[in-house]
C-alpha cells in the first residue's frame, strides 16, 4: 500500500505563519478571521445607524422650518406671537441632542476601529490599518469633526430665528422715539 500522507494536508494540524507572530493553528486564524469580519460587520452597522439617525434629525428640523415658514404668513395675533418665542426651544433642543448622539457615535465607532485595528494585527493583511495609514492624521474621523457642526449651523439659525421677533420689537421701539 502507497503512503502519501506526507503530501497530503492535515486541515487539523495545519499552521500558517503570520507577521510579527509565531506559528499558529488555521483553526485559531479562521476563528480571528471570524471575529475580524464580525468587527468590521458591526463597525457598518453602526455607520448605517449613524446615517439613520442623522436623517431622521434633518428631518425633524426641516419640519419646524417648514412650521416657521408657514408661521410667518400667519397675520399677527397672540398666538403667533407666543409660538414665535417658545417654540424654538424644541428645535435647539433637537440640535443638542444631535450632536450629542453623533460625538456618541463618534466615540463608539472609534473604539469599534481600534478594536478591528488589534484584531487586523494578528491576520495575513490588515486592510483598514493602511487605510487608516493613507488618509493620513484624523483620517476618516475628519468626516465626523465635520458632522458634528452642522447642528450647530442649524441651531444658530433656529436661535436666529428666535431672537428675531424681540429684534423686531426693539428696533420699532427705537424708531418710535
Amino acid at each position: 500500500m502507497n503512503d502519501n500522507t506526507a503530501d497530503s494536508p492535515k486541515t487539523t494540524q495545519s499552521s500558517v505563519t503570520l507577521p510579527g507572530a509565531a506559528i499558529a493553528d488555521i483553526d485559531v486564524v479562521r476563528v480571528r478571521f471570524g471575529q475580524y469580519k464580525l468587527a468590521v460587520e458591526m463597525a457598518d452597522r453602526m455607520s448605517a445607524k449613524r446615517h439613520t439617525s442623522n436623517k431622521f434629525f434633518i428631518t425633524l428640523l426641516s419640519g419646524f422650518g417648514a412650521f416657521y415658514s408657514l408661521l410667518d404668513r400667519l397675520p399677527p395675533s397672540l398666538g403667533r406671537s407666543i409660538a414665535q418665542y417658545v417654540l424654538p426651544i424644541l428645535p435647539l433642543s433637537l440640535c443638542f441632542l444631535w450632536r450629542s448622539t453623533v460625538l456618541s457615535y463618534r466615540k463608539i465607532n472609534k473604539a469599534k476601529w481600534d478594536a478591528i485595528g488589534q484584531l487586523e494585527a494578528n491576520l495575513p493583511s490588515q486592510p483598514f490599518t493602511q487605510e487608516g495609514t493613507n488618509l493620513g492624521p484624523g483620517g476618516s474621523f475628519a468626516l465626523t469633526k465635520l458632522e458634528k457642526e452642522i447642528p450647530v449651523i442649524i441651531g444658530l439659525i433656529f436661535l436666529l430665528q428666535a431672537v428675531s421677533p424681540l429684534f423686531d420689537a426693539v428696533v420699532c421701539r427705537v424708531l418710535k422715539k
